[in-house]
């Protein structure tokens, strides 16, 4: 680090600077110079440790944040009709997150969206209480407004790539109905 003054040390120089706005006072004029000057020596050398946090209080900050993590929150106005006791909630967790670009958010959108759709079309299919008739009327409905999450799920539906590998079987000839011949009579 360069020198600040030419002619005295960097580290006298802050002692003398702020030995006056470490110790200074506006109701007492007599300030000890070399009390203040000890003290701010003292400050500089041992910084790291006078302003760290101690051990002991980050173990019972941790401690307490688990505490309270596990406790629950009674719910006002709910309670249970058996016992009577108050409904109680977890505490929630708080989450940060960090920032992403606007690709990565639509992205993100798209992929969420279409996961949100599939779990509605697996509900369709597998909800009981629906009959069926309108089990297909929804998924006819599906089929139009999102059909590639559709042809996704059913992949053998899709009419466009599909290629008939079964052959159409015809009616036998010897089944058909024979009819009088023609007549003159008829």
């Amino acid at each position: 680090m360069p020198r600040l003054h030419p002619a005295i040390g960097t580290r006298t120089l802050m002692v003398h600077t702020f030995s006056a706005c470490v110790l200074g006072s506006a109701d007492e004029c007599d300030l000890d110079e070399l009390l203040a000057t000890r003290l701010v020596s003292f400050l500089m050398d041992h910084q790291e440790s006078i302003l760290s946090v101690p051990q002991y209080l980050l173990g019972a900050i941790a401690d307490h944040i688990q505490y309270l993590r596990t406790v629950q929150i009674p719910i006002d106005g709910v309670s249970n009709s058996d016992v009577g006791d108050p409904v109680c909630a977890p505490v929630p967790m708080y989450a940060f997150c960090r920032q992403i670009s606007g690709a990565e958010f639509e992205q993100q959108k798209v992929q969420s969206s279409q996961k949100a759709m599939e779990e509605l079309l697996e509900i369709l299919l597998t909800e009981q209480n629906i009959s069926e008739k309108d089990r297909r009327k929804k998924l006819k409905q599906f089929q139009k407004q999102y059909p590639d999450i559709y042809s996704r799920r059913f992949p053998s539906s899709d009419k466009d790539g599909r290629t008939d590998k079964k052959p159409k079987i015809k009616p036998p000839l010897l089944s058909i109905k024979k009819t009088k011949a023609f007549g003159i009579r008829n």
